[in-house]
């Protein structure tokens, strides 16, 4: 868990938004939301962001810092995979990352997967992420992951 702050609560009382990092061997694979104060926490904690970054809704204390990263990352030649729901991935690329579009198109600033409704995609090392609408102020999902790889243990009798 990087944070879990809110929108206001990062802006005025300086908590990171909330967050959470998948790991594997130590090196990060996959950020869960990128909110407000979250892009700061990743270059301290990590010292890079991974190339998946899912994204739940479009609220400041998920996606606050995802265009900017978005645009940097790039720069650095690492072009990130934005995963989330079908339909918070068409608001985000029409309104969240809105400051890039004049010089860019959504696709050229990252590869977004937008994944239907109980439908699973891959996120790394086996792990799959599955979305479900929930009940909030803004179109929000939520979501499972779950490890795919077959079970490597026998029972004995």
């Amino acid at each position: 868990m990087i944070g879990s702050g809110a929108g206001a609560s990062y802006i005025y009382d300086g908590l990171t938004s909330s967050s959470f990092m998948l790991l594997h061997k130590g090196e990060p694979f996959c950020l869960i939301d990128l909110g407000l104060g979250v892009g700061r926490q990743v270059v301290e904690r990590f010292n890079q962001f991974p190339r998946n970054i899912v994204i739940t809704h479009n609220h400041s204390d998920h996606a606050g810092d995802l265009a900017v990263v978005l645009r940097v990352q790039l720069a650095r030649e690492r072009k990130c995979k934005v995963i989330a729901a079908k339909p918070v991935s068409e608001r985000l690329k029409k309104h969240r990352i809105a400051e890039h579009l004049e010089q860019m198109d959504a696709d050229s600033l990252a590869d977004w997967d937008g994944i239907s409704e109980n439908q699973k995609s891959d996120i790394g090392f086996g792990l799959t992420i599955e979305f479900y609408l929930g009940v909030h102020s803004e179109l929000s999902y939520g979501f499972v992951v779950r490890d795919e790889r077959p079970c490597s243990f026998e029972l004995y009798r």
